[in-house]
């Protein structure tokens, strides 16, 4: 088990917001950019289709 935790990369993630400080776009560190579910948190990779459950707290 610890192997296999291992041999993940890491990935990082960049986002957008808008004025009103809403998360509007959201890239990982690939440069792929994912596609917001309306209505929820959650964000869909389109290259894989694995859906990520993305909470914000916006920091200025």
């Amino acid at each position: 088990m610890f192997e296999e935790f291992n041999s993940f990369l890491d990935v990082e993630y960049i986002g957008e917001y808008n004025k009103e400080a809403q998360l509007v776009k959201l890239y990982n560190s690939l440069n792929e950019e994912l596609i917001h579910i309306e209505g929820t948190y959650q964000w869909l990779l389109p290259s894989t289709g694995v859906t990520y459950f993305v909470e914000t707290d916006y920091i200025s």
